[in-house]
């Protein structure tokens, strides 16, 4: 009698547990970072999600070149979520641990992680805001348990790679008890960079100072660096060619936004502080910065020989 000869495939299912990634925006109820929309008020949670998550690395790596306060849509359609959303637990701070990499896939190509936080109040547009956070900014291999975890710790502004990394103002009567008299939250995280000119009330109130340095709003937001932070224009003298010859001229150098098509940059000279025109400034300058900025350098169209002062003023107004 024949012997019958079994063959046997034995298959192994390997299943993954989670990686449960913990990040917070402050530490409850000591220290940390409340994020807050363009006024100062700690957003509403009702309205507010964070996920964990990848982006091509492609698309991750020209964040600094995006428009924070235009292109929130197209960065939320580009990430990568590894899990479901986690919600606020009060307005203006989460305090949670996600579950993520589900597969266990992300870890063992150690993916760069990134906390992604939303924010969709009634009848407005998607605003984003993405944390990376450098050394730790991958998803670690899952253990021997079919698990992984990592702690992130309290958010930085200094971890925000698109919004604003300017830690602003909080407007305190916005947050929850007993936040309010606790001045470890003076400061908060908001979305665009450009917040000034963009939020509703400063727009509505250009010659107000919300943060109480003497500059008004319309101002601060128009002349920036491109990256939310205020630069004053500078004074200098330079030789310039004319058809009387070489003379030094006063200058003054500027730079400016690109994003606000209504707004009207004027420079404006004097001699006495009293009689200011337009009429004795030319722009002799105009350079990109290629991050949606110009500088621009201005001069006295009288020589500096002619005068025993020269003053330079700018003038910014909203059509």
């Amino acid at each position: 009698m024949k012997k019958q000869i079994i063959l046997g495939l034995i298959a192994a299912s390997v299943t993954h547990g989670d990686t449960i990634v913990s990040v917070a925006n402050a530490t409850l109820p000591i220290e940390g970072y409340a994020i807050v929309d363009s006024s100062g008020k700690a957003i509403t949670s009702a309205h507010a999600n964070f996920w964990v998550g990848t982006f091509d690395p492609a698309f991750a790596a020209n964040f600094k070149n995006l428009n924070t306060a235009s292109e929130d849509q197209t960065v939320f359609d580009h990430f990568i979520p590894a899990g479901t959303p986690g919600h606020f637990l009060t307005n203006g701070f989460f305090n949670n641990s996600l579950s993520a990499d589900l597969d266990g896939s992300l870890g063992e190509a150690n993916t760069p992680l990134y906390v992604l936080v939303t924010y969709t109040p009634p009848e407005a547009d998607l605003q984003v805001l993405v944390f990376d956070f450098k050394s730790e900014a991958f998803f670690p291999k899952q253990n021997d348990a079919e698990a992984g975890s990592i702690d992130l710790g309290v958010i930085e502004p200094s971890d925000i790679v698109f919004g604003n990394h300017i830690a602003v103002a909080v407007d305190p009567t916005t947050l929850p008890i007993p936040f309010q008299n606790n001045t470890s939250f003076e400061n908060g995280i908001t979305f665009d960079t450009n917040r000034d000119l963009l939020a509703t009330n400063l727009v509505a109130i250009p010659l107000g100072d919300n943060n109480l340095n003497g500059i008004p709003n319309l101002i601060e937001a128009v002349l920036n660096n491109g990256d939310g932070q205020y630069l004053a224009p500078t004074l200098g003298v330079s030789l310039h060619e004319t058809n009387t010859g070489i003379h030094k001229f006063a200058t003054y150098t500027l730079t400016r936004s690109l994003q606000f098509a209504g707004t009207q940059v004027i420079v404006e000279q004097s001699s006495d502080l009293i009689t200011w025109s337009e009429e004795t400034v030319v722009i002799t300058s105009s350079i990109s910065n290629e991050n949606g900025t110009v500088t621009e350098q201005y001069r006295s169209t009288i020589p500096d020989s002619e005068l025993t002062q020269n003053y330079f003023r700018v003038k910014i107004s909203q059509n």
